[in-house]
Protein backbone atom coordinates (compact mmCIF):
# COMPACT_ATOMS: atom_id res chain seq x y z
CA UNK A 1 0.00 0.00 0.00
CA UNK A 2 1.64 3.52 -0.61
CA UNK A 3 -0.02 5.84 2.05
CA UNK A 4 1.46 8.44 4.82
CA UNK A 5 3.03 6.91 7.66
CA UNK A 6 2.09 8.49 11.36
CA UNK A 7 3.15 8.05 14.54
CA UNK A 8 1.09 9.47 17.42
CA UNK A 9 -0.01 9.15 21.13
CA UNK A 10 -3.45 8.83 21.70
CA UNK A 11 -5.56 7.04 24.80
CA UNK A 12 -7.84 4.28 24.70
CA UNK A 13 -10.80 5.92 26.22
CA UNK A 14 -10.35 9.83 27.93
CA UNK A 15 -8.56 9.95 30.91
CA UNK A 16 -7.05 6.29 30.05
CA UNK A 17 -3.21 5.50 29.81
CA UNK A 18 -1.42 7.42 26.89
CA UNK A 19 -0.30 4.18 23.82
CA UNK A 20 2.57 5.37 20.86
CA UNK A 21 0.71 4.13 17.85
CA UNK A 22 1.15 4.02 14.47
CA UNK A 23 -0.65 4.46 11.27
CA UNK A 24 -0.74 4.58 7.73
CA UNK A 25 -3.21 6.71 5.83
CA UNK A 26 -4.06 5.99 2.26
CA UNK A 27 -5.82 8.34 -0.64
CA UNK A 28 -9.07 5.73 0.05
CA UNK A 29 -8.45 6.02 3.92
CA UNK A 30 -6.96 3.78 6.51
CA UNK A 31 -7.10 0.36 5.91
CA UNK A 32 -4.90 -1.14 8.18
CA UNK A 33 -5.52 -1.09 11.70
CA UNK A 34 -3.24 0.90 13.58
CA UNK A 35 -0.37 -0.76 15.47
CA UNK A 36 0.53 -0.06 19.43
CA UNK A 37 3.81 0.47 20.52
CA UNK A 38 5.72 0.26 17.07
CA UNK A 39 9.51 -0.05 17.08
CA UNK A 40 11.92 -0.08 14.41
CA UNK A 41 13.43 -3.87 14.47
CA UNK A 42 15.36 -3.80 10.87
CA UNK A 43 17.06 -0.82 8.60
CA UNK A 44 19.12 -0.57 5.73
CA UNK A 45 19.53 2.31 2.83
CA UNK A 46 15.97 1.62 1.39
CA UNK A 47 13.84 0.15 3.85
CA UNK A 48 12.81 -0.20 7.35
CA UNK A 49 10.83 -2.87 9.20
CA UNK A 50 8.26 -1.40 12.09
CA UNK A 51 6.79 -4.31 14.38
CA UNK A 52 3.86 -3.19 16.71
CA UNK A 53 0.58 -4.90 17.57
CA UNK A 54 -2.84 -4.91 16.42
CA UNK A 55 -5.73 -4.83 18.80
CA UNK A 56 -8.56 -7.03 17.85
CA UNK A 57 -11.94 -7.37 20.12
CA UNK A 58 -13.19 -10.75 19.94
CA UNK A 59 -15.76 -12.32 21.74
CA UNK A 60 -13.21 -13.64 24.76
CA UNK A 61 -11.98 -9.74 25.16
CA UNK A 62 -9.48 -7.99 23.65
CA UNK A 63 -6.63 -9.78 21.88
CA UNK A 64 -3.29 -8.79 20.41
CA UNK A 65 -1.18 -9.85 17.15
CA UNK A 66 2.20 -8.91 16.53
CA UNK A 67 2.17 -7.22 12.79
CA UNK A 68 5.14 -5.86 10.66
CA UNK A 69 5.05 -3.72 8.16
CA UNK A 70 7.65 -3.17 5.69
CA UNK A 71 8.35 0.53 4.97
CA UNK A 72 10.15 2.26 1.55
CA UNK A 73 9.68 4.95 -0.75
CA UNK A 74 6.57 5.29 -2.66
CA UNK A 75 8.63 4.44 -5.85
CA UNK A 76 9.53 1.33 -4.42
CA UNK A 77 6.51 0.00 -3.34
CA UNK A 78 5.13 0.66 -6.32
CA UNK A 79 7.37 -1.64 -7.93
CA UNK A 80 7.57 -4.14 -4.73
CA UNK A 81 11.64 -2.83 -4.63
CA UNK A 82 13.29 -3.14 -1.08
CA UNK A 83 17.19 -3.13 -2.17
CA UNK A 84 17.95 0.21 -4.17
Amino acid sequence: MVGELSTYDCPREPGGKVRHMASLHTSVGQLLKPILEPRVTVIDRAAFVLRGLEELQTERGLEYRLQEWIVTDARDAQTGRTDT
